[in-house]
């Protein structure tokens, strides 16, 4: 004859009621970050963001470097190069102005 079953583990109902509970919050957990990476307008601000704080820490890194090199340069190379950048701009103003209009 067969054997009785060796007496299982029957979990009372609180520690049932226990882990419905951890998987529902779980279960809470998983849904809100499907629905946070399926936020693609929130993911492209983030991204947006990110971008924008990186491009501002390059672009302070550079303008510090200019600066550097700026201050390394002679005196009358400093003075040289905004009157040459300032010359560009006042020739091509000049010449957008004077180009035949079509």
């Amino acid at each position: 004859m067969n054997e009785p079953d060796e007496p299982r583990n029957n979990p009372s109902a609180e520690d049932l009621e226990a882990d419905i509970a951890d998987a529902r919050e779980r279960l809470a957990d998983d849904v809100a970050a499907l629905a946070d990476k399926a936020d693609i307008p929130k993911q492209v601000r983030a991204r947006i963001d990110q971008t924008r704080d990186n491009l501002g820490g390059t672009a302070r890194k550079a303008q510090h470097q200019a600066q550097a090199t700026t201050r390394s340069l002679p005196g009358p190379v400093r003075v040289a190069i905004p009157a040459a950048a300032a010359l560009a701009v006042v020739l091509i103003i000049v010449g957008r102005r004077h180009r035949p209009r079509h």
